[in-house]
């Protein structure tokens, strides 16, 4: 079975497994190893992460981001877990707590704090 992705979605999935395949996974098992826990998270994949335009994938467009559906994040997910699942569940948690920051309008005041600093990268 093909997923239905159009073709933005596809280069999207694209970037994340250059990503992972050429940034994460040679650095990962290393880091797991020789690293004590709190110098462990490689903050410089974030960085490439963000550039490629994966950290803001849950934002809505109306947002600044590209408001991406669920196949498309979890896809995502996936490329950057063959890397290393710590950095996968990190920006999972990124995409949920974006999620729940933009889908109630309730929360404007948190939507004024956050999102802004989350788009500005």
């Amino acid at each position: 079975m093909q997923p239905d992705l159009s073709t933005e979605e596809a280069e999207i999935v694209q970037r994340a497994r250059e990503i992972a395949r050429r940034d994460v996974l040679p650095i990962a098992a290393e880091r797991d190893r020789n690293y004590p826990p709190d110098q462990a998270y490689p903050w410089d994949i974030t960085d490439k992460i963000d550039a490629a335009g994966l950290r803001t994938l849950t934002v809505p467009e109306k947002l600044g981001g590209f408001g991406a559906r669920h196949l498309l994040q979890a896809m995502v997910t996936e490329e950057i877990a063959y890397g290393d699942l710590g950095v996968a569940v990190s920006l999972d948690q990124t995409y949920k707590f974006t999620r729940l920051l933009t889908v109630n309008n309730d929360i404007r005041p948190q939507l004024a704090v956050f999102i802004p600093s989350l788009t500005e990268f």
